[in-house]
Order: structure tokens, then sequence, then C-alpha cells
């Protein structure tokens, strides 16, 4: 039997796959790396809710932490992860990973454009076999990723900060 995904599971699923592993993330290429500063990602999420649900994630990063945290938003390592699989492509970059929990094959895809000095966007597609629900059998997010200037006081590389689940995306 399925159950419906609750809307507050969806960006926590774009939380899951954009948030920091516990290691750093293997690649076949370096990857993008993103200017160092105060990011903000705006995210839409579609696929398993009628309408999308929208998040945006602010984060402090810097060379380290983009190891760590890969802009492309695909974060998958651990057991049951095999590296994550990056690389540059005339117009950006693709990246590939996937998880096997033991209950559910997680399956990511993503590719990205943009200068990663400034702004870039991210399309990624996610796969969950078996789904929570028949409706969540695939997961689209797309990223919007501007850079907002230096950190704010108090705040270093590595630290988030969320907005309520399916809050509208900021104007601009």
């Amino acid at each position: 039997m399925h159950r419906a995904i609750p809307v507050l599971v969806l960006p926590a699923l774009a939380v899951l796959l954009l948030a920091p592993a516990a290691s750093s993330v293997a690649q076949t290429d370096a990857g993008p790396t993103r200017k160092p500063g105060w990011w903000e990602m705006q995210l839409t999420l579609s696929g398993p809710t009628p309408s999308p649900a929208h998040q945006v994630v602010r984060m402090c990063t810097d060379a380290t932490t983009d190891k760590v945290q890969s802009p492309l938003g695909v974060n998958m390592n651990g057991n049951g992860c095999p590296p994550v699989k990056t690389a540059r492509t005339a117009t950006g970059w693709t990246v590939a990973g996937s998880c096997n929990t033991g209950q559910m094959t997680i399956t990511a895809s993503a590719v990205a454009t943009g200068d990663f000095n400034d702004r870039y966007h991210v399309d990624i597609d996610t796969h969950l076999d078996p789904p929570p629900a028949p409706q969540a059998a695939e997961v689209k997010i797309a990223m919007d990723a501007h850079w907002l200037g230096e950190c704010p006081a108090g705040k270093k590389p590595g630290d988030i900060e969320t907005s309520a689940p399916n809050a509208p995306p900021p104007p601009g």
C-alpha cells in the first residue's frame, strides 16, 4: 500500500539532495566551484503534488564547502551510493548519481548552466524506485542560484538558511 507524500516531504527531499554529505563527493571531474560568499538558491519542486512546491535556500560557501556540498545539487554518497559522476559539457556540467537504501533506489541526474560566479541554473531529475506513492516516482527540481555578496556577519562557510516550505519564490 502506498501513502501520499505530504507537501513538507518534498522540500525535505530537495534539502537532502542539496545538503552537505558526511564525506566528500566522489566525482569523475572536479566539478564547478562557486564564487565564495552568500548564495541564494530558489528551488521549484514538481512531480508528486498537483502544484509545484517552492523553497529558498541561502548558503555561505567557499572552495572547501563546494567539495562537500556540490553546487550541482546532487550530493549522494555513503553506504549504497557509488561515486557521483560529474562531467564538463560544451554548455555547462552534467552530474549523475544513485543510492540504494535497501528499501528504495534513488537516482538523480542534473544539467547545469551558468558562470558559477554570479548565477547558475540546474535542472535535477530524481527517480524513486519503488516510489513511496505512485505519483512520487519522479521528482523534478529546478534551481536558480545567484550570488548575493559576502557572507553576512556571523555566517561561516557551510551555514544554511531555508525558507518555509511552499513559500512563493521571492520577486526578481
